[in-house]
């Protein structure tokens, strides 16, 4: 039985000038989606277009939202997938989708390791100045204060990754996607609370997702492919 594999990017509120171009389709082993409410967006041949509502009463980051929303509950928007890839629109897939779900072998879902932080508080601190000063305060009060989240657990970029639709990883996805809309919109904060809730099996990819991360080989800059190349545990 083949896999059905669904390839999915979002683009929001930007100007035409400043997304990078969809990249033309070398791998037709999945469907490729983007999200979007740009009405001007050409698609290269292969990709389908669906649109995307940003419905939030948070005005400055509403298309983050909207698109945050596509990222976590891509099993409620695609449903009849077998495994996702989602990837920021700052990346292009360099490689067959058939390897990358391969791969992911008995883990639910796979991430990059996040280049510099190591902790939950340490992201947001990170993150503060893009951010509302009031969600910071409620997110440090409900995660440290009431929770008791541990400080240390595991942050992952989540510029890219791959996850299978299976009861575990939804049940993640969709508490990750309850605690954004209730704390910060900067998702790589709640992502390592949503797994310690829900215990997944989690892998963890080789390299880093953008050239922040440093790993020139494997990803040189942003408009250069993403490779999942192998997996750790």
């Amino acid at each position: 039985m083949t896999n059905k594999i669904a390839v999915v990017t979002a683009l929001a509120g930007m100007k035409p000038s400043d997304a990078n171009d969809l990249y033309e389709i070398k791998h037709h082993s999945a469907d490729y989606y983007v999200f979007t409410d740009r009405v001007d967006l050409e698609a290269p041949k292969g990709w389908t277009k669906r649109w995307l509502y940003p419905a939030s009463m948070d005005k400055k980051y509403a298309t983050r939202r909207a698109c945050r929303a596509v990222k976590q509950l891509t099993h409620m928007m695609l449903p009849d997938y077998d495994y996702y890839i989602w990837h920021d629109n700052i990346n292009r897939l360099g490689e067959d989708p058939r390897q990358i779900v391969e791969r992911l072998g008995e883990n639910d879902m796979a991430f990059f390791e996040h280049p510099i932080q190591k902790g939950w508080r340490g992201e947001m601190q990170g993150a503060s100045d893009r951010e509302h000063s009031a969600l910071v305060e409620r997110t440090y009060k409900l995660l440290g204060d009431r929770l008791h989240i541990p400080e240390d657990l595991e942050v992952y970029e989540t510029t890219a990754f791959v996850r299978k639709n299976n009861r575990i990883a939804n049940t993640c996805f969709g508490l990750w996607n309850d605690l954004l809309n209730t704390l910060t919109s900067r998702d790589q904060v709640t992502l390592p609370v949503a797994i310690h809730y829900t215990k997944p099996k989690v892998g963890v990819l080789p390299g880093h997702a953008t050239a922040g991360g440093g790993n020139n080989n494997v990803l040189p800059n942003i408009s250069q492919p993403l490779y999942f190349n192998g997996l750790t545990y």
